[in-house]
């Protein structure tokens, strides 16, 4: 039997020639074959899939090439999702279970926890928020933590963002009993249009709702859900309620480029991953044998980075166009209280800096008379008491001793009257030209002394100390001076070096290191021994260097050339100095040459030195036992005289110490004949000697071993050390 609506619309067909489908209503639903719409792959693009990943695209039916790959994305997407609801049905939802007090009850709470098969369905998540970790520059409480019974728990979250400076409380100690009150200010910034961070998610809903027609209506609509600025969705979920005219009715709703159809079965929810649209997403419902319907669709929208970044540069902004004003405010502050003071100058006094530029002037203008830096001043001792105390007391003994060296110089140079000129950084080293240019001082004369490469001194001799165009070195005569208040250094040998501590710090030191000198030279050339005493550097055995080796032998000597110092009483070294120099009358200069060969062992007459073989003889010993050790701890260690340069040396070595003694004690023999003449080598000199067999074994182990040196002076060291002690 033909149904009453088929045979009225054949009917109506025959009598008003229309068409039958457009009488019956819409027909049955028939969706689009697979392969006629959609993106699909090659299948050059299949090979390139590891076997892994075709292996189980083939045990769940999909064929790349044939189906559209939204299709497959979807197909897969609601396996994860059904995958996820029966582990959540096999596992559980889990809950976070917490007490809360209210009023007089305490109530248990349950509250779910995201279900961990959530990225499954939904996708990766934003991780969650970074809580710094424990800055230990940030003071902390000290003390001890004790349980005191059940309260209530107020969580609060801090994060140190960073310091500001403000104004900070005085601080001082309380006794007790007293009390002290104290004025706190607190410093606030008034940004106060800073807004929070943009929420991590954002929900967007979409509702539509038909029905009241026949059986023959359909219900189509779309529309679209905008998406804030800063978020993207990330997961649709879509919910339907209908009531129907048949069973095979359905529902199609699309959500941005994700179909979805719903039948009568059961299943009223729908939840899908997005495809990260922007601005907008698209909806568009359908039905189709329905008699109404609600169709409801949730987006949930993530927020962006670049909604992150926008949110920090605009609070950067406002924070710091905040700051700047209160920087202002402050900086106007400051001037008005600079400007209530008055002006204020910068730098030292002037004066100030000149008695200071004398000062340094003078302390190295006394160092480079006396060759030292004053590390053997020092006439304070500390002694402690019986409660462990220390107490600082006066040397007596070392205070008289310095005391007449720094009266010397003090009386001798009329250090009022200094005159100095500074010469241009370039003279300095050239690692400080950079630092020196960047002095900046108000007193312009003292900020042309810093940044000096040089300076020239001109120091005024007073009357009485000057040496009438002899020169004299007045350093060694200070410290043969210093050298013979010690009775051990007097007297005693130092190991190795041929001498005593007096002659080593005055002519067996120069002449000896002279000596050393020449016999080096000749390694490479025939060297006369005149260069010993007349050379452009001043040094060895030149005049004003002798004079000073004599000078400290004797003055302030008594009748003892060489002997402790003695002085007359109430008088010093400057008193000692005055009468020694070369005034009008002064009989200490005219014999200085006879006391000071008389001090070696010569034997001396009107004419000069009578046992002057035998003299040579034992100065040219010490001078050839002084050189080695001088060649020895100066040319070895530095690497100048090494391997069979260190041998040849010292077959050189004993012919020049015979030639300086010789020229020395010729000099020595004029001086006592003609007492005005200065000390000053004159020629003939002797000739350059022989070479001969190297004597030394210290500097024979200096060709082969020099680890055999440093032990040797090792060895000399402790043994000078015992000798001290």
């Amino acid at each position: 039997m033909v149904p009453p609506v088929e045979g009225a619309a054949k009917l109506a067909g025959t009598v008003f020639g229309a068409r039958p489908d457009l009488l019956s209503g819409t027909p049955s639903f028939t969706p689009l074959r697979l392969g006629d719409t959609g993106f699909r792959l090659r299948d050059t693009a299949v090979d390139k899939l590891s076997a892994a990943t075709r292996t189980v695209l083939s045990e769940r039916g999909v064929v790349l090439t044939a189906q559209p790959l939204d299709r497959i994305v979807n197909l897969l997407g609601d396996e994860q999702g059904a995958i996820g609801k029966e582990l959540e049905t096999l596992v559980g939802r889990p809950t976070r279970r917490s007490v809360k007090r209210i009023g007089d009850t305490l109530v248990t709470v349950s509250t779910p926890l995201p279900s961990p098969w959530t990225a499954l369905v939904v996708g990766e998540t934003l991780p969650p928020e970074a809580i710094p970790l424990e800055d230990t520059r940030v003071p902390r409480t000290r003390g001890t933590v004790a349980p005191s019974g059940v309260a209530d728990l107020i969580l609060v979250r801090q994060q140190l963002i960073g310091y500001a400076g403000a104004d900070i409380a005085h601080i001082e100690n309380v006794l007790r009993g007293e009390s002290k009150q104290r004025e706190h200010i607190r410093r606030q910034e008034h940004a106060t249009d800073v807004a929070p961070p943009p929420e991590i998610y954002r929900t967007k809903p979409f509702d539509y709702q038909a029905g009241g027609g026949d059986s023959k209506t359909d219900y189509t609509h779309s529309g679209q859900i905008t998406i804030d600025d800063g978020y993207m969705p990330v997961q649709a979920t879509c919910g339907t309620v209908m009531n129907t005219w048949q069973q095979d009715c359905c529902v199609d709703v699309i959500v941005g480029s994700r179909p979805h159809r719903f039948s009568d079965d059961g299943n009223w929810m729908w939840t899908t991953p997005m495809a990260e649209e922007r601005d907008s997403v698209p909806i568009t419902v359908q039905t189709w044998r329905v008699s109404h319907v609600g169709v409801t669709v949730e987006v949930k929208c993530q927020r962006t980075d670049r909604a992150m970044a926008k949110w920090r540069l605009e609070t950067h902004a406002k924070l710091t166009t905040a700051c700047l004003a209160r920087l202002s405010e402050y900086e106007a502050q400051i001037a008005a209280l600079q400007l209530q003071a008055g002006v204020v100058i910068h730098g030292r006094n002037p004066e100030a800096n000149q008695l200071l530029v004398a000062d340094e002037l003078r302390k190295n203008c006394v160092s480079i008379l006396t060759d030292q830096h004053f590390d053997m001043f020092g006439a304070v001792d500390t002694v402690y008491g019986a409660d462990g105390r220390a107490i600082p007391q006066v040397d007596i003994a070392e205070a008289a001793a310095e005391g007449a060296y720094v009266r010397f110089f003090e009386q001798a140079f009329e250090w009022e009257h200094l005159t100095w000129a500074a010469y241009p950084y370039v003279w300095g080293r050239k690692d400080k030209w950079d630092e020196r240019l960047t002095y900046e001082d108000p007193d312009p004369q003292f900020n042309q002394f810093l940044k000096a490469g040089y300076c020239r001194v001109t120091v005024p001799v007073r009357p009485g100390f000057e040496d009438h165009g002899r020169g004299i070195d007045v350093g060694h005569m200070l410290i043969g001076l210093e050298v013979r208040s010690n009775r051990i250094l007097r007297t005693r040998n130092f190991p190795g070096q041929g001498g005593t501590g007096l002659e080593i710090v005055t002519w067996l030191g120069d002449l000896g290191g002279g000596a050393a000198n020449l016999a080096k030279r000749r390694i490479l050339r025939p060297t006369g021994v005149e260069v010993i005493f007349h050379n452009r550097t001043s040094d060895y055995g030149v005049m004003d260097n002798l004079e000073g080796d004599i000078a400290g032998y004797p003055v302030g000597c008594g009748a003892t050339p060489g002997g402790p110092p003695q002085y007359v009483p109430g008088k010093g070294i400057a008193d000692a100095l005055a009468g020694y120099l070369p005034l009008a009358g002064s009989t200490e200069w005219a014999t200085r040459a006879r006391r000071f060969a008389q001090a070696l062992g010569a034997t001396v007459s009107p004419t000069g030195i009578t046992n002057k073989t035998d003299v040579i003889d034992r100065l040219a010993d010490k001078l050839y036992e002084f050189a080695v050790w001088y060649a020895a701890t100066r040319w070895v260690p530095s690497g100048e005289l090494l391997g069979p340069a260190a041998e040849k040396a010292c077959q050189h070595m004993k012919g020049a110490a015979h030639e300086v003694a010789t020229v020395f004690v010729t000099t020595l023999a004029s001086a006592i004949a003609h007492p005005p003449d200065p000390v000053d080598a004159a020629g003939p000199y002797p000739g350059q000697s022989a070479t001969g067999p190297c004597a030394s074994t210290l500097l024979k182990a200096a060709s082969t071993n020099v680890g055999a040196v440093r032990r040797q002076l090792d060895e000399w060291a402790e043994e000078f050390g015992r000798l001290l002690e």
